[in-house]
């Protein structure tokens, strides 16, 4: 079977869709799936930044093709003409195209091209981000916010609607997503969670679990400027408005008192300068560390000498979990974050393996991280039952999901499904 997947970015940028994206091209090729990954080069969305890296990689069954990215129009939607050009040429040669991100116009034309080529297009959204950006985010009456929300209400209505249509399946990441859906495309509209390789946790047991000694982590401590008496809140994500580091910051300001280091991983962001402008405001620059991003066993290294991982971002309100809550549930870690609504999955069950606080409520971080650093027996406690909890969320079991709707789509034309392995 030979299937195409259509990204807005891919490794070595860093991102929930970049992870996802990439770790299912592999396990698809270890299964036998010949893969076509086309992507952009851009890095950054704001500031727009892109690398300078081969068009073309070949590995075995996958194969990579990135396409200059001109730019993003309102910030979030990648101008690439030569990516849906290819995709003229190119489309007959593939059984099933998977685009994934929502709200993506490459991805919008790329669903009308297959079904002109009358090809099985499956969505998978990865969270509907610009819905909750127009409406809860970019709400000031700015001049840039006002042509967002503008051109967003235009491409809405006269694009994404039209293209939700063409879709033959559309897979949300979480039961969230649902309600943000048109109506009309509920039907063919499924729920499969994201999920991480635990086998990388697994693998790495000495970096992350703390089987092996404390050498690693007292060296990564005095190496970055930590006592060993100090506890580690790690924040792994973007910098940007939506994912809740501003109030994260002023929480930290309020318990000043303990010894603790707040860790920020994250990319570069235009953001960024806010972020030390606020830090310096709050007088606070003693107790956070930003370390820029970082990946493979460096993440898993800092997942290891974590005390506490927190993740305070809007988006979980509506479309939990993102990558960086399973990867902390992975690594047995206690976890903060946003109190989703109820009738959404979560790996973080509320004084079980984390505090779930309801968004922006400075009071509330500042009580569960105060209760975490000084409680170890209760980080221990929680640590267990994410150990326990991160098996539900292998994800193994999420690849085995998009085969399953790939062979749904073909119907008789391929070998019934075997499953890559069990979960």
């Amino acid at each position: 079977m030979n299937i195409l997947i259509v990204s807005p970015r891919y490794p070595p940028s860093i991102g929930g869709i970049e992870y996802m994206v990439s770790r299912l091209a592999l396990y698809l090729v270890e299964y036998g799936f010949n893969v076509t990954i086309i992507t952009t080069n851009a890095v950054n969305q704001r500031p727009f930044t892109r690398f300078r890296c081969i068009e073309e990689s070949r590995c075995g069954r996958l194969r990579v093709l990135r396409f200059p990215c001109i730019g993003f129009i309102t910030g979030y939607i990648p101008i690439t003409p030569k990516l849906f050009l290819w995709c003229i040429k190119n489309m007959r040669k593939y059984d099933v195209v998977h685009v994934h991100g929502y709200g993506f116009i490459t991805s919008d034309l790329i669903a009308l091209l297959s079904s002109l080529f009358r090809k099985p297009v499956i969505l998978t959204t990865h969270g509907i981000s610009q819905e909750v950006l127009a409406n809860y985010i970019y709400t000031s009456l700015s001049i840039a916010n006002i042509v967002r929300k503008i051109f967003y209400i235009i491409y809405k209505k006269f694009i994404l609607a039209f293209s939700l249509r063409v879709y033959s399946k559309i897979i949300v990441v979480s039961r969230g997503e649902i309600a943000m859906l048109p109506k009309s495309v509920i039907s063919k509209t499924i729920y499969i969670h994201n999920g991480v390789d635990l086998e990388e946790f697994e693998v790495n047991d000495t970096y992350v679990r703390g089987n092996g000694n404390n050498n690693e982590e007292s060296s990564w401590k005095k190496v970055n400027g930590i006592s060993n008496e100090e506890y580690v809140v790690l924040y792994m994500g973007r910098l940007d408005h939506g994912k809740g580091v501003d109030f994260l910051l002023k929480t930290i300001s309020k318990i000043k008192e303990l010894s603790f280091k707040l860790v920020i991983v994250s990319p570069k962001s235009a953001y960024e300068h806010e972020v030390m402008k606020i830090i310096d405001e709050l007088n606070i620059r003693d107790h956070v560390l930003l370390t820029g991003p970082k990946i493979g066993l460096e993440k898993l290294r800092l997942l290891k000498v974590a005390d506490i991982v927190v993740v305070p971002s809007i988006y979980e309100l509506f479309y939990p979990p993102e990558i960086s809550v399973i990867e902390g549930v992975a690594a047995g870690k206690p976890i903060v974050t946003i109190k989703t609504f109820k009738h959404i999955d979560t790996p973080v069950r509320n004084n079980l393996n984390g505090f779930l606080v309801k968004y922006s409520d400075i009071d509330g971080f500042m009580k569960a991280l105060k209760t975490l650093i000084e409680n170890k027996d209760l980080r221990e406690k929680f640590s267990k039952n994410s150990f326990k909890i991160a098996k539900q969320y292998s994800l193994i079991y999420t690849v085995n999901k998009y085969i399953e709707v790939y062979h749904e789509l073909l119907g008789n034309h391929f070998a019934p499904i075997t499953h890559i392995r069990s979960t």
